[in-house]
């Protein structure tokens, strides 16, 4: 934002490309530290035995985080008429994200593991009290009750790591606002899904972003092992080098290929041309050529 601010309006341009340069030659062999993610059973054994007491907005949260690969800041400004309720299904919009794309991702109704999804978004929605001020989706919920003031950019990003406290995950600290996005990528692959169904899924623009999250896959690199040990998911056929038929020279007659072997003098798998006027098929392989003012020797391995 500011270097394009100084561009425009001064004229200056601040990329400072041999700084970049040494910045990228400093971060050598640096690997970011990442978020953990939940499995599918957490997310299920959460939803399950959680009371609802006390963790129905967390449930909320982990429900439309996972399913929908939200953003801290998405669910933060997710607004109540953002949802809709179809009876079976509840349809979800993002009509604002970091990259400028709109999605929309449903949650289904049928339950998982006996613990319905759409019900539990429908408890706390009856919670919430008739007179709020405004229109945002998540609001403090304590003791059973919901007030009136919205959860904050603060305070939502902390729900994963009370949840990994729940479960009894080690290192829960680990577990931050974005265990949400990266917990939904990774079941989405481990799933099968290829980088263009997770960009659509997510909204990245990156590839080398979804590339990523399908290169750590564990499915991936099983599929990969299967198709390497066991030739398993290998369309493609093996291709075997024949060797290249010498460079024709060229001739004042009209050619054509037969399958009779030359003299004795010549070596038995070379076929000669005779002076006709037609064209045949080569050896009953089903190629046909037909030749002008060309001779060809053709080399059979018999």
């Amino acid at each position: 934002m500011l270097r394009t601010t100084i561009a425009i309006r001064e004229n200056i341009d601040i990329k400072y490309p041999r700084l970049i340069a040494f910045l990228k030659r400093q971060s050598s062999g640096y690997k970011p530290k990442k978020s953990d993610t939940f499995s599918r059973d957490d997310m299920n054994n959460f939803l399950k035995d959680a009371p609802d007491e006390k963790y129905l907005l967390m449930k909320v949260v982990l429900i439309f985080g996972i399913t929908g690969a939200c953003r801290c800041d998405e669910l933060v400004n997710m607004k109540i008429d953002d949802v809709e309720d179809n009876g079976s299904i509840l349809i979800i919009r993002i009509p604002d994200s970091k990259t400028k794309i709109s999605r929309t991702f449903a949650v289904d109704g049928n339950s998982t593991n006996g613990v319905g999804l759409v019900e539990i978004f429908r408890k706390y929605l009856a919670l919430r009290p008739p007179e709020i001020g405004h229109r945002r989706l998540f609001i403090t919920f304590r003791s059973g009750k919901c007030t009136v003031q919205p959860v904050g950019k603060n305070t939502l990003p902390k729900i994963p790591m009370e949840i990994a406290k729940f479960l009894g995950k080690p290192n829960p600290e680990k577990f931050t606002g974005h265990s949400l996005r990266r917990s939904s990528a990774t079941l989405l692959v481990d799933s099968g899904a290829d980088s263009l169904s997770l960009k659509r899924h997510g909204g990245w623009r990156s590839t080398s972003v979804a590339e990523g999250y399908v290169n750590d896959s564990l499915y991936a690199k099983r599929r990969a092992t299967n198709s390497i040990i066991r030739g398993e998911n290998s369309s493609l056929p093996v291709i075997q080098k024949t060797p290249s038929p010498p460079r024709a020279s060229t001739s004042s007659d009209t050619m054509a290929i037969v399958s009779q072997p030359m003299s004795t003098s010549e070596p038995s798998n070379v076929l000669t041309s005779t002076n006709i006027s037609s064209s045949k098929s080569l050896l009953g392989t089903g190629v046909t050529i037909d030749a002008n003012n060309c001779t060809f020797n053709i080399y059979v391995n018999k």
